[in-house]
């Protein structure tokens, strides 16, 4: 399985970082001088690249959420729900695990119910 599907994809990713979420990861997105991004472990950079922000893996995310979420994969996409014991469930839907996660997970820290 390609990196790119096991990590937030670079649009999320920013907007993680932008809500305030701790920039630790395994792998980051990075820019080279030319404008491309590229996934790469670790913080190291060179020639000129710039880290735009972490590309968080499922098990990142995951450490993230509440633990009354759930995820599973129905016809190559991927849903993540939050649902609390009052009854109320938010779904998210994503072409990847880390992103149906992500999504969530931003919905959470916009809310006030996860803090970055």
């Amino acid at each position: 399985m390609k990196l790119q599907n096991q990590v937030t994809s670079l649009e999320l990713s920013k907007k993680l970082k932008e809500l305030g979420v701790k920039q630790e990861s395994l792998f980051y997105w990075q820019m080279l001088p030319n404008g491309e991004f590229f996934l790469r472990a670790g913080t190291a950079t060179f020639n000129g690249c710039k880290i735009i922000a972490s590309a968080f893996s499922v098990a990142e995310i995951g450490e993230m959420l509440p633990n009354c979420t759930q995820s599973w994969c129905v016809e190559k996409e991927w849903i993540c729900i939050f649902k609390c014991v009052s009854g109320f469930m938010d779904e998210f839907y994503g072409n990847t695990e880390a992103d149906s996660r992500t999504k969530l997970l931003i919905h959470l820290i916009e809310k006030g119910i996860v803090k970055p």
